[in-house]
């Protein structure tokens, strides 16, 4: 975990589906789910991003970049008060996120990695209050569960994720639709 004290940064993963076009899209966040094992200035903790942390408000009063590697310089796409070239979501899975990849030196790599699957990560950068989080123990690791996001700055696709129940995918706009019939874990 990267921390300042403006925000936090906290990465997701799993294996992306790959497809034709230049749609990059998946799951920055994914509701009540285990991190990995993190660490702050107050040792390890393991986190968990609780349902409702993000609401549609938020993303309508946010600024929120798609980045590489959380990177300022390294720009994918933007949201700017819940309208621009990224598409954020929610839903019961989490917060989704959707852009056309630039046509850019840095939009085809990442284009690239991502259908390779090199990349396979997904983070997010948000800011929160000791109001809207809360401790326990288990197994001497301390659980810290997050039950609001004051602001959310940036989903990036990353090359090392801190979660790994989300997915990122690259797919063109004529793909089918998810099938509801099928679930996957």
């Amino acid at each position: 975990m990267k921390k300042n004290n403006n925000y936090e940064i906290r990465s997701v993963a799993e294996q992306p589906v790959v497809g034709e076009g230049r749609t990059i899209s998946g799951y920055a966040i994914v509701w009540d789910v285990e991190s990995r094992v993190l660490w702050d200035f107050d040792g390890d903790f393991i986190e968990i991003i609780e349902r409702g942390a993000v609401d549609d408000a938020l993303i309508a009063s946010s600024d929120v970049k798609a980045l590489y590697n959380h990177s300022d310089n390294q720009l994918l796409a933007r949201s700017v008060n819940g309208s621009g070239t990224l598409r954020l979501s929610i839903d019961d899975h989490g917060l989704r996120f959707e852009f056309d990849a630039p046509n850019t030196s840095l939009g085809n790599d990442v284009l690239e990695l991502v259908r390779r699957g090199d990349l396979r990560g997904c983070s997010f950068a948000f800011r929160t209050d000791n109001e809207n989080v809360s401790y326990s123990h288990r197994d001497g690791v301390r659980l810290r569960r997050v039950k609001r996001l004051l602001a959310l700055y940036d989903v990036s696709v990353v090359v090392e994720p801190a979660y790994t129940q989300t997915s990122v995918d690259a797919r063109s706009w004529d793909a089918p639709p998810p099938r509801e019939d099928i679930v996957t874990e």
